[in-house]
């Protein structure tokens, strides 16, 4: 019989996925659909095909993050993966680099800008870090021209605060619908006009679009 490499490929993906769940709360479950993070720890879900490949090609930006590393040690302070735990929140930072943290992505959009939850995901490293200025940087896979963009963030001592106490809430939110086992509790993205594509592929969406919240 010939080797199945498209099972072997799909099952050694799905191990790397597995071996990313980790416990405690994470500034990834908090910057998208906090209810549907919830739902991923008190009903997971069996990957599918898509899902497995979505995770493969996010797997790319850390080829991305090394080599960029390579070439900035030496003339600066670099550390890659750098993992923090502030505020009861944990945080793997893709780069960062004379402490200000570097945020990479990749997109399947034909344009390589930044979403609005890429800003909030680098805003919470910051005020993680307590650091004013960060950076992030985008690859389209897609995009026909102009396939990478670079944006500098830079925030007031005010817009610091906010986004302190907005992390704070949010974990918060995470931490009651957790331990109260009550997804309901967790809030939804369903009426946000600018997150609620998320909405469309799922796997519970049947019954948070059953309650009125």
């Amino acid at each position: 019989m010939m080797l199945k490499i498209l099972d072997i490929l799909k099952q050694g993906v799905r191990k790397a996925y597995d071996e990313r769940t980790r416990e405690g709360v994470h500034v990834s479950d908090l910057v998208l659909c906090i209810r549907k993070s919830v739902l991923n720890r008190l009903d997971p879900q069996p990957l599918t095909d898509i899902d497995i490949r979505n995770f493969n090609q996010g797997l790319s930006h850390h080829h991305t993050t090394q080599q960029l590393a390579k070439e900035l040690t030496g003339d600066h302070v670099v550390e890659v993966e750098k993992e923090v735990n502030e505020f009861g929140v944990l945080a793997h930072i893709d780069l960062v680099v004379d402490g200000i943290p570097v945020e990479i992505k990749t997109t399947r959009s034909a344009k390589a800008a930044p979403s609005d939850h890429y800003y909030t995901q680098l805003r919470y490293y910051m005020v993680m870090l307590g650091q004013k200025f960060g950076k992030i940087l985008v690859e389209s896979y897609n995009a026909k021209e102009n396939p990478w963009s670079e944006t500098d963030v830079e925030l007031t001592d005010d817009e610091m605060e906010m986004h302190k106490n907005n992390l704070i809430r949010d974990r918060d939110n995470f931490n009651l619908a957790l331990e109260k086992k009550d997804w309901k509790l967790a809030s939804h993205v369903k009426n946000d006009p600018a997150k609620n594509w998320l909405c469309t592929k799922c796997p519970y969406k049947k019954g948070c679009y059953d309650i009125d919240d």
